[in-house]
């Protein structure tokens, strides 16, 4: 099944969340991080290989959600962090 790139949270929850920690790409875990209230996302379908999606908030992580996905940071770990990603 081809994901969307991101699923745009509602105006509430933009409004009173800070989010800190990006995991990509997503693994449809995002219900049970925002049920632990831990500051983290898996909304970002980013799998490395087009083009890095820009920070939704200046200083959030960049985390691996796999193996290859941490390999591909690593390698791309100047642009990301040149985009404003924390990684």
């Amino acid at each position: 099944a081809n994901l969307p790139e991101v699923d745009v949270p509602g105006p509430e929850e933009q409004a009173t969340e800070l989010v800190r920690f990006h995991c990509v790409p997503r693994k449809g875990w995002d219900r049970s991080f925002r049920g632990m209230s831990c500051s983290a996302r898996n909304t970002i379908n980013w799998k490395g290989r087009d083009v890095a999606p820009e920070p939704p908030q200046p200083g959030c992580w960049l985390l691996p959600t796999s193996d290859e996905a941490s390999v591909l940071i690593a390698r791309q770990k100047e642009s990301l962090q040149s985009l404003g990603w924390r990684v």
